[in-house]
């Protein structure tokens, strides 16, 4: 039987759902392709991108139209949009000086030339006819060789570019009806495979039996089959990314379960199998999510790009430079405070950190993205580990984890990019992990040598997460302190870490500060508060209007914290379990003091908040403590019988919505500015890797000689 069993496993995994599920991507992706439309990418428009190589920045006219100057060589990709007779347009202008003739542009379409044309002064269209066969494969490729020009050296201007031909738009018109009968773009077909094949797996590692997997990974092919169809420039950008990412999930899945399982075993913390796969399919969904929307091409993460700059800067030999006080005074301190700001640390290794994506083969931009979405998704996890470790019982646990992954607002620190938030907040609920998961053994050297570890990671990562952790801790050491019961005796232990922590964060970057801060920015602060707090980056403002806009902010879609925060603060009338069964006669006394401190630090910054702008940071800090007493509400409400659970079904699947409602729309309307010397952070093999293998191995030898140097170029191996 033992021999047995792992090939009747694999024969089942393999048998007919995964054969039907094959079929069926295929037949989804053919079904798509029998739709065909005009394909237009606007060249000089914000979108343009990630279809060209070999452009200037985009143009800034004084008229409507849109447009950038081409080199010497440079090129325009349609990707996926299958192997048919079309109308290439494209509108062209090659204005030169009067003593110059115009240029002579060549237009190849994967690798055959289609047509030499003159580029006149003025915009003119061009219509040319591409045969199926020129692009058999479906994705289009365009180049355009032309003379090229530097207006410096020719009088007509201070431009020292050297410019070929201007590009508005390049459009690919269709011959023939809307319903055209066609193959498919072949990459299009592998990147949806993968993309199917990855749920599968990934359901079937998660617990689903076989026709159940194959039929819920079946379900995104509907919408991705519809993309195909009707906006099929948009989805054939992006299929290779999604790929990458499904298949990303299905080998981290497994490496989260069993880093899990160790922590669990290290804090004697049991699990059902069951809520086991719950808290992996909490993380697996929100990485397809949050990581998949990451990825799309014209997604943004906004202060992100500042952040890579500044490691950028590290990996040039700036650190020194960076390590300094003032570094980040510039960037980081309100404007109000004027052109000499005075100091305050800002700890740069979170960029430390960041320097070393740039050694990787693929883009810092998606390594940082994957990284921070990494580390949220840890966090149901450590809820449920902290849930258990506090008294509570393994479904409120699961009830936490899961609320958590269901807050819009952890949606919106991804679209804004701020990472060192992400990473420092990490760092801090990682810390109190530790210090609940080994409070019974924290006299002991090696567990006390953990506790300090993780301490000093929260205090160098993120400033404003290691003033949040020193208020967290002092709070709950004299809440401990003085409580009834007298003092537990790991509060020694839990003193002595957090002063050699801070010792140790003194001698490494914060004790270069203290000279500045005491002698420069305290007086200034102090003159700022008795000014109201116009130096601080906030508006003067009435206690009663204060907080009318926070309570704005907790209800609005975006953040949907007003419900679980209502159950969180209702939790503190109902009856917590005492003490789980064999546990510590001090854990409600712990949970007790954790929670209350928790709940007070942020309580104290949201008063801080009132004249010195805190940016929400209070907020994201205590979502943890949030989705742990709302837990217990949930819980109580679910035993109540079916109308309880109707309203528990019901806010879940608020807060769902409201938080694809708010990602989908950060996703699609926040917009920014890359620059070309932004291409270190966003450069990269995408979206080479999903046409550049079809190029080199199929095609002509100067299309394989092409498609390997930029290969090369921009992976920069």
């Amino acid at each position: 039987m033992r021999d047995r069993f792992p090939f009747q496993r694999i024969r089942r995994a393999f048998g007919w759902p995964f054969l039907g599920l094959v079929l069926a991507t295929l037949l989804a992706v053919v079904l798509a392709y029998q739709f065909d439309a005009a394909y237009e990418v606007r060249v000089g428009g914000y979108y343009d991108r990630v279809y060209l190589q070999g452009f200037h920045e985009r143009e800034k006219p004084a008229s409507d139209t849109k447009f950038r100057w081409s080199t010497g060589r440079a090129s325009l990709l349609f990707p996926g949009v299958g192997a048919r007779e079309r109308i290439l347009v494209l509108w062209l202008h090659g204005a030169r000086p009067a003593d110059q003739p115009s240029p002579e542009v060549r237009l190849f379409a994967c690798g055959h030339l289609l047509a030499r044309v003159q580029a006149g002064p003025s915009w003119q269209e061009y219509r040319l006819r591409l045969p199926a066969a020129a692009c058999a494969d479906g994705t289009v490729r365009l180049q355009l060789e032309a003379d090229t020009f530097i207006p410096a050296r020719t009088g007509s201007g201070s431009d020292v570019r050297e410019l070929g031909v201007a590009v508005g738009r390049v459009a690919l018109l269709p011959v023939g009806g809307t319903f055209s009968p066609g193959w498919p773009a072949w990459e299009q077909w592998g990147w949806s495979l993968l993309f199917a094949l990855s749920l599968y797996l990934a359901l079937l590692g998660i617990g689903l039996k076989p026709p159940w997997a194959a039929l819920a990974a079946a379900l995104p092919l509907i919408p991705l089959a519809w993309g195909l169809a009707a906006h099929r420039l948009w989805v054939t950008i992006y299929t290779s990314r999604l790929a990458t990412v499904a298949l990303l999930g299905l080998f981290l899945l497994p490496l989260m379960g069993m880093l899990f399982r160790r922590v669990l075993a290290w804090g004697k913390v049991p699990i059902g199998e069951r809520s086991f796969r719950l808290l992996l399919a909490v993380f697996w969904v929100g990485f397809l999510l949050k990581a998949g929307g990451l990825f799309y091409p014209f997604s943004v993460a906004i202060d992100l790009r500042w952040h890579l700059q500044r490691a950028a800067e590290i990996v040039d030999g700036r650190l020194a430079e960076l390590y300094r006080p003032g570094a980040f005074s510039e960037s980081v301190m309100p404007e109000e405070w004027g052109t000499e700001k005075p100091l305050i640390p800002y700890s740069p290794f979170y960029h430390l950190t960041a320097a070393l994506f740039f050694f990787l083969p693929w883009r810092p931009y998606d390594t940082a993205n994957v990284l921070s979405v990494l580390l949220d998704l840890s966090r149901p996890f450590l809820l449920y580990f902290l849930a258990r470790r506090l008294g509570l019982d393994e479904r409120t646990g699961v009830w936490a984890g899961l609320l958590y992954a269901l807050f819009p607002a952890t949606f919106l620190l991804h679209s804004w990019g701020n990472v060192p938030t992400t990473t420092g907040l990490w760092w801090t609920l990682a810390a109190t992990c530790y210090l609940v998961g080994a409070w019974e053994r924290l006299r002991h050297p090696r567990t006390w040598a953990g506790l300090v570890f993780f301490l000093l990671g929260a205090l160098l990562y993120y400033t404003v997460a290691a003033v949040f952790l020193v208020v967290f801790l002092g709070l709950l050491l004299l809440g401990l302190a003085v409580g009834r019961g007298g003092r537990p005796r790991p509060l020694g232990a839990v003193a002595l870490a957090l002063l050699v922590a801070l010792g140790l964060a003194t001698a490494i970057y914060y004790g270069q500060y203290i000279g500045p801060v005491v002698a420069e920015t305290l007086p200034r602060l102090l003159e700022s508060l008795r000014q109201g707090g116009t130096g601080l980056g906030v508006r003067p403002v009435s206690w009663p209007e204060y907080l009318f806009q926070h309570l704005l902010r907790l209800s609005s879609l975006s953040y949907g914290l007003i419900g679980p925060l209502v159950l969180a603060l209702g939790s503190a009338f109902l009856r917590w379990p005492a003490e789980e069964a064999g546990a510590a006669q001090e854990v409600p006394r712990l949970r007790r003091g954790v929670l209350g401190a928790w709940f007070g630090t942020a309580f104290l910054f949201f008063l801080v908040g009132f004249r010195v702008d805190m940016v929400d940071k209070e907020i994201w800090f205590v979502l943890p403590a949030v989705a742990l007493c709302a837990a217990v509400a949930l819980e109580r409400l679910w035993r109540w019988g079916w109308a309880g659970r109707l309203l528990v079904i019901g806010l879940l699947l608020f807060l769902a919505v409201a938080s694809l409602q708010t990602w989908v729309f950060r996703l699609s309307t926040v917009t920014q500015e890359w620059t070309a010397h932004d291409a270190r952070i966003v450069g990269g093999f995408w979206p080479e890797i999903g046409v550049g293998p079809a190029v080199i191995w199929r095609g002509d030898p100067a299309s394989r000689r092409r498609a390997l140097a930029g290969f090369a170029r921009r992976v920069r191996l």
